[in-house]
C-alpha cells in the first residue's frame, strides 16, 4: 500500500504532489507536518465525515470501537503501522500534529494542540 498516494486524495490538489514529496525527504518532512498542521489551507474539508475535536479519550476509544472494525493503521508521524487506539492516543497525547491512514479511502486527521483542543477528523473519501 502506497501511504502517500492515499494521503494525497484527501489532500488539496495543488498541494497534493509537494506535501508528498516533502514527507519522503528527510531534510524537509518535518516543514511538511508543519504545513499539515495548517488544515484549512491543505485538506478537503469536504471528506470530514467525523469532528471529534472535544472528545475524551475514553469517548475517543469508543468512537473508534463503533467507527472501524480494522484495529492497525499507518502513523505518518513514526512511518509505520499500529494499533489503531494506540496511535490515535498517542497522537492526542503529543499535542502535535499527525495523520493516520486506516484504509484506502479512510484517514484520521489529528492536529497540534496550541490553545484548546485540537482539530481532530476522521475524513472518508465519498463513494
Amino acid at each position: 500500500m502506497d501511504y502517500l498516494e492515499i494521503l494525497k486524495q484527501f489532500l488539496k490538489k495543488e498541494k497534493a504532489d509537494r506535501i508528498a514529496f516533502e514527507l519522503q525527504s528527510k531534510k524537509k518532512r518535518v516543514y511538511a507536518f508543519v504545513k499539515l498542521n495548517q488544515f484549512e489551507s491543505y485538506f478537503r474539508n469536504d471528506l470530514i465525515a467525523v469532528d471529534f475535536s472535544k472528545k475524551t479519550d475514553d469517548e475517543v476509544v469508543a468512537l473508534l470501537n463503533k467507527e472501524f472494525e480494522q484495529k492497525k493503521c499507518f502513523n505518518l508521524e513514526d512511518n509505520q503501522e499500529e494499533d489503531l487506539t494506540s496511535a490515535v492516543l498517542k497522537a492526542i497525547n503529543s499535542y502535535m500534529c499527525n495523520v493516520l491512514i486506516i484504509d484506502e479511502s479512510c484517514i484520521i486527521y489529528i492536529g497540534e494542540a496550541e490553545y484548546g483542543p485540537s482539530n481532530k477528523y476522521i475524513l472518508r473519501l465519498k463513494k
